[in-house]
C-alpha cells in the first residue's frame, strides 16, 4: 500500500515522457543512463580528455539560455558573464562560452530571473508551442514536475549527451532514475549542485578555547559519530547573560536553519525517506524503519537540550553571519553560503555531518537540491541543443570546475589543508533523497512541524503521509 501512489505517479510521468519520445535518426546512438565513473572535480583534470563531439559549422545561430538570477552572496548561477574582470570564476565562464562559440561558430544569449518564474516560462512556453530557449535553469523539484507534465524534452532525444563522461554526476543522477530512466542530468555545468552539498563550518580558536581536539582525525578514524558531536556541541553551550534561558546573545553548539537541520541527520545516518527497490520503483521508506525514527529523534534531543539556535530558512546569510561573530561553535550550512565567512577573524574549518555510529561503513552528505539547466520540450533542433549541452558539460569539467574548486574554494575560502581533504569527502559521499527534495512537500515538510514543536510524535505523521499513498 505505502509504495502504490508513488508508482501510480512514476508510471504516468513514464508514459507521458515515452509517449513523445522519437530519438532523431540522424544522430547517433547515446548513453542513455548514468555510467561508471563519478565526476572528477578535486584533483586536476586530464586536459586531452575529448568530448568526442562531431565538428558543426552552425551558421551563427543563436543558443538562448534563461538562467536563475545571480545573487553573489549564496549560489552560483550565472552562465554568461559580460565581460572578462579577474575573479577566476568570472573569467573561466566567460572564457568556456567564447572558446564553445568559437568552435561551432554559435553565440550565447543569457538572461536571468527567478528559478520559479522559469518553471512559469517553460509551461507558457509548452502552451504556446514557444521555441523561445534552449535551455532554462531549474530547481530540481521543478524541473521533476515539468518532466511529469511533459514541459521536457525527452533524455532521448539528446543524442549527444554522453552520460557516462567523467563530468557527469553519476551517484546523484543514479538517485534520481525510475525504472532505469533519467529525466534530467547533473553533470559540472551545474555549478550550483555541488554548492547545494550540506556541511559544518566550525570556529577552530572556539574549540582550542575549549580544550576539544581539532577532529580531523577523529573524521578520518570513521568515528565521527552522532555520540561524537553531542559531546562537541554539548561543550559549547553557555548561558553568557545568566538568566537561565537560552537564547540570541548567548552560544550554542550549533546554529542552523530548519529546511537545512532535520532531514541532514537522516541522510547522514544513511537512511532515505524515499527508497528503490531492485526494480527501481521509488517507495515511501519510512514506515518501521528505526534507523529514521533514531535520527529524528537525536535531532529533537539537540534541541531540547539548547544545542541548537535554529532560524527560519528566510535568514540563511544571517545564520552564518552569526557564526563569524563566534555565536556558536558549529554552522550547518551548504557550500554556497561559505564565502560569506572570508572576513571572519576567528580560524575556522569544515567538515562532514556525522554518521549514525561507528558502525556505518561511510559518512553520507546531503545535496539539498541543484539548480540546472533542462531543454524544453518545444526545442526542435536537438542535434544544436545536446552538442552544445555536452560541449559545455565538457568545458566545464577541463577549466570551470577546476577554477572553482582548485582555486575559489581551497585557496580563498577553505584555510588549511584538513579542510581541503574534507571537502573531498563531503563531494565523494553527496546523497540526494527524493522525498527531500523532488517530494519535499509531500513528505519533507510534513516533519518539520513536528521537529519545530521539540517532540517526537513523528508516528502520526508517518500515518498520514502513509495514508495519502494508499
Amino acid at each position: 500500500m505505502k509504495r502504490k501512489a508513488f508508482i501510480l505517479a512514476m508510471l504516468l510521468l513514464l508514459s507521458s515522457l515515452s509517449s513523445c519520445s522519437s530519438k532523431d535518426s540522424t544522430t547517433p546512438d547515446a548513453e542513455t543512463s548514468a555510467g561508471t565513473t563519478e565526476t572528477a572535480v578535486a584533483e586536476p583534470v586530464e586536459t586531452e580528455i575529448q568530448d568526442d563531439l562531431p565538428e558543426k559549422d552552425f551558421g551563427g545561430q543563436e543558443y538562448r539560455v534563461r538562467s536563475v538570477t545571480y545573487d553573489p552572496s549564496s549560489y552560483t548561477t550565472i552562465f554568461d558573464p559580460a565581460e572578462l574582470n579577474g575573479e577566476i570564476v568570472n573569467d573561466a565562464l566567460y572564457n568556456r562560452n567564447r572558446s564553445i562559440e568559437e568552435r561551432f561558430n554559435m553565440v550565447f544569449t543569457a538572461s536571468e530571473d527567478s528559478y520559479d518564474n522559469n518553471f512559469k516560462q517553460l509551461k507558457e512556453m509548452n502552451i504556446a508551442g514557444d521555441n523561445a530557449l534552449e535551455m532554462v535553469m531549474c530547481i530540481n523539484r521543478n524541473a521533476f514536475a515539468a518532466a511529469v507534465d511533459g514541459y521536457l524534452t525527452n533524455m532521448e532525444r539528446l543524442a549527444y549527451l554522453n552520460l557516462g563522461k567523467p563530468w557527469y554526476s553519476k551517484v546523484i543522477n543514479d538517485s534520481m532514475t525510475i525504472d532505469g530512466k533519467l529525466f534530467f542530468a547533473y553533470s559540472d555545468e551545474c555549478l550550483q549542485m555541488f554548492e547545494s552539498a550540506i556541511l559544518l563550518m566550525f570556529n577552530k580558536d572556539m574549540m582550542t578555547d575549549l580544550q576539544l581536539e581539532i577532529p580531523y582525525s577523529i573524521v578520518q578514524d570513521g568515528q565521527w559519530t552522532f555520540d561524537m558531536f553531542h559531546q562537541y556541541t554539548s561543550a559549547a553551550l553557555m548561558d553568557l547573560d545568566g538568566d537561565g534561558s537560552y537564547k540570541k546573545g548567548d552560544q550554542f553548539g550549533i546554529m542552523t536553519n530548519i529546511d537545512f537541520f532535520f532531514p541532514s541527520f537522516w541522510i547522514c545516518a544513511d537512511t532515505l525517506s524515499v527508497a528503490k527497490g531492485a526494480d527501481d520503483i521509488p517507495y515511501f521508506n519510512i514506515p518501521g524503519n528505526e534507523r529514521w525514527i533514531s535520527s529524528m529523534e537525536y535531532v529533537v534531543q539537540l534541541l531540547n537540550e539548547n544545542l541548537v539556535y535554529l532560524e527560519s530558512a528566510a535568514k540563511r546569510t544571517e545564520t552564518v553571519q552569526y557564526f563569524t561573530q563566534r555565536e556558536s561553535l558549529f554552522c550547518m550550512s551548504t557550500l554556497g553560503r561559505m564565502p560569506i565567512t572570508r572576513d571572519m577573524e576567528d580560524d575556522m574549518g569544515i567538515l562532514p555531518l556525522p554518521k549514525y555510529d561507528e558502525e556505518q561503513e561511510n559518512y553520507r552528505s546531503r545535496v539539498i537540491d541543484g539548480w540546472l539547466h533542462v531543454v524544453p520540450a518545444t526545442v526542435s533542433d536537438t542535434e544544436y541543443v545536446s552538442i552544445i549541452m555536452e560541449a559545455l558539460a565538457c568545458e566545464s569539467y577541463k577549466n570551470v570546475f577546476p577554477a572553482y574548486y582548485d582555486n575559489f574554494v581551497s585557496h580563498k575560502i577553505l584555510r588549511d589543508e584538513e579542510s581541503i581533504a574534507m571537502m573531498n569527502l563531503i563531494k565523494d559521499t553527496r546523497v540526494l533523497d527524493m522525498g527531500d527534495v523532488q517530494w519535499f512537500e509531500t513528505i519533507r515538510s510534513k516533519y518539520q512541524g513536528v521537529v519545530e514543536k521539540k517532540n517526537t510524535d513523528f508516528a502520526s505523521v508517518t500515518a498520514s503521509v502513509e495514508k495519502a499513498a494508499a
